[in-house]
């Protein structure tokens, strides 16, 4: 056995087993993770969960560094009351994996790839090298999807019995799995494929052109006798959280023109509609309310309409702070202040050095495709205004690690007007008080610091202009 890791275990065991029999007639609330990272380059290796909802998690999320001694051997206690996934590795290259209480799994994997290379033992080894062997299916599904978006209907329902096939092969040849995880799996892979099919007629025109025939009448028939209100299967299973998402996301792109542009009240009113249980009406409006309510044109309406249908205080509770705070960023209010942002020409500024002109504020970054788009019709809209009362600042919400990238785009695509990085990404204060929960998100303060619109028309809609010329700029 190897120097190192006996002496880790000199350190561990003794500890372990006196935990173990001070509790001994108490459930287990706790599970091990250990393993040897081969070759390891750094010393250290990331060890986060998963949510456990993707309409609000209240379970208490687990993000913590382990350490790595020269034999690349790791080993950790995280202490959770149920079946918990997580993730293990750096930056882009890490593995996913499920554990439970009360077991102790092990996990090998070479430095430069573990995303590729994990191998498991120990408890929960067969399940986890199925779930390995799973994602690997779904990462190349995804490949394959982005690639072939133009596939006709008839194409497009070969391959996803394929992939259905594939998914259900792998399940049943997989060994060391319990009846009840076999079970749910069976139910996760047919909402993958129902998924699938609600995602493609959300699509369809808008990836094969509105000249496209029609779909089937019968295509979403593999929906019949699916209940999309199973609060039960919602506790379960992420995949069918999602699965609900894309289907309401459907039904609600039905009723309206263009979601993006209709008010996003319409979406609640469509669920209330649709939905009769209680539970599952909750769980869809506050996963919709999150990232919908900063984008509402009539945020007092939003929100009495909110709270009158959901019962679940959690989220009540959670909407009344969002209203409260985004009533501080509306119309007529002093702006959240952004200070010493560093500047593309190697110099700092604040939002209050621009008193005296009006700004608009693009807030972006350089991995996101809608952004990029919106460059050109900025530029246009900066050189329209060259010589008014008026500052355009690109506000940047890269990562801090990511800013040589971020000041490469900016200099190769001759970016103008003020070039700007939040300090904290996402968790910058500016961009949090602004509740901005998507990009590109456009702000419009006036000369003396207040904000005239906290979600201004993009540079590619022409209001944009007509707003401009409104104000006299």
């Amino acid at each position: 056995m190897n120097t190192s890791f006996k002496k880790l275990l000199s350190f561990y065991l003794p500890i372990s087993l006196l935990f173990f029999a001070c509790t001994e007639k108490q459930p287990a609330n706790y599970a091990i993770i250990s393993g040897t990272i081969k070759s390891v380059g750094d010393s250290e290796v990331k060890l986060s969960s998963k949510f456990t909802s993707i309409s609000m998690d209240t379970v208490p999320s687990i993000n913590r560094s382990l350490k790595i001694n020269d034999a690349g051997v790791f080993v950790d206690t995280v202490f959770i009351n149920g079946p918990r996934e997580f993730s293990l590795g750096k930056d882009r290259d890490w593995v996913g994996f499920l554990i439970q209480p009360g077991q102790h799994l092990k996990i090998t994997a070479d430095d430069d790839d573990i995303k590729n290379t994990s191998v498991f033992s120990g408890d929960g080894a067969g399940v986890n090298t199925y779930l390995f062997k799973k994602a690997k299916i779904a990462d190349r599904i995804d490949n394959e999807y982005r690639e072939s978006r133009g596939n006709n209907e008839a194409i497009f329902k070969q391959k996803q019995e394929r992939y259905f096939n594939e998914k259900m092969d792998l399940l049943n040849s997989s060994e060391g799995l319990p009846e009840a995880f076999v079970a749910d799996q069976k139910k996760d892979i047919q909402y993958d494929k129902l998924m699938s099919y609600i995602s493609y007629a959300e699509m369809y025109k808008r990836n094969l052109g509105n000249d496209a025939p029609e779909l089937s009448s019968d295509f979403l028939d593999v929906l019949s006798g699916v209940n999309m209100q199973d609060y039960s299967e919602f506790q379960r299973s992420i995949t069918y959280q999602f699965m609900l998402r894309r289907y309401y996301n459907y039904q609600y792109s039905k009723v309206v023109d263009n979601v993006w542009e209709a008010d996003p009240v319409k979406q609640l009113e469509r669920i209330a509609e649709l939905v009769s249980d209680k539970n599952i009406k909750d769980e869809l409006f506050i996963m919709y309310a999150k990232f919908a309510i900063p984008r509402t044109p009539d945020l007092q309406n939003y929100y009495n309409f909110f709270m009158a249908n959901v019962s679940n205080k959690v989220y009540q509770d959670a909407v009344t702070i969002q209203y409260k705070d985004l009533m501080a960023t509306q119309a007529g209010q002093p702006s959240p202040e952004f200070v010493d942002y560093k500047n593309i020409d190697g110099s700092t500024n604040s939002l209050s050095d621009f008193r005296g002109k009006y700004v608009y504020i693009d807030v972006w970054a350089t991995w996101c495709g809608p952004c990029k788009a919106e460059i050109p019709f900025l530029k246009e809209v900066e050189k329209k205004y060259h010589d008014k009362n008026i500052e355009f600042i690109s506000l940047s919400v890269d990562k801090v690690e990511d800013t040589e990238k971020w000041e490469k785009f900016v200099k190769e695509k001759e970016l103008g007007g003020v070039q700007l990085i939040a300090d904290k990404d996402w968790n910058s204060e500016f961009v949090q008080k602004y509740q901005i929960k998507g990009i590109p998100q456009f702000i419009l303060i006036d000369p003396d610091g207040k904000i005239v619109q906290p979600s201004a028309p993009r540079p590619s809609d022409p209001k944009l202009v007509e707003l401009f010329e409104k104000l006299e700029i």
